[in-house]
């Protein structure tokens, strides 16, 4: 019996879908697990403080009396807790020294990376105004605190369009 070598054999194509695996990645250094773990640490407080100062609002009916100062507050935290989302993936990708996630993930994290670095000075300026005009001894400021606030949050809306959906369309993974 004559064995012959099929060519057709090494050259098919595989029916299923999978997942390359890449190379193993040199071990964390002391500094990078000291990093993720501060990380982490920051993770767990900011998720908890955000989340029970938005949960304190709404329990105790703050936001049923309507001021301008309450609903900034509760957009800072909401912010704050869309920010630290994206925190376990920068975890990871510390550790591994790649993305994992694939290019979805890269765009969400992305997005929520950019929500911090933009909406989150600017809701503190209109916080500081709107504050700032509510105490404020002359009447006509106060007349406007209603309009001056509606402009704010309309001026969030257009961050997050003009700022966020582009990088959002953006985010790119680079394969190894």
């Amino acid at each position: 019996m004559v064995y012959e070598e099929d060519d057709d054999l090494n050259s098919t194509i595989i029916p299923y879908p999978y997942i390359a695996i890449p190379p193993p990645t040199q071990q964390p250094t002391n500094m990078e697990l000291f990093l993720s773990l501060l990380h982490l640490v920051c993770l767990t407080s900011i998720l908890c403080g955000n989340v029970s100062q938005i949960v304190l609002q709404l329990y105790t009916r703050r936001l049923r009396d309507v001021t301008h100062v309450q609903h900034f507050l509760a957009f800072f935290f909401i912010i704050n807790a869309f920010v630290s989302l994206g925190t376990p993936w920068m975890i990871v990708e510390t550790l591994v020294r790649h993305w994992t996630f694939g290019p979805n993930a890269c765009r969400v994290y992305q997005a929520t990376a950019q929500v911090g670095r933009t909406l989150l000075p600017y809701s503190i300026v209109a916080l500081y105004v709107i504050t700032s005009m509510s105490t404020s001894p002359i009447k006509k400021c106060r007349i406007r605190q209603s309009f001056t606030s509606m402009m704010f949050l309309i001026i969030f809306a257009l961050l997050v369009l003009f700022i966020i959906i582009p990088v959002i369309g953006s985010s790119t993974v680079s394969l190894l």
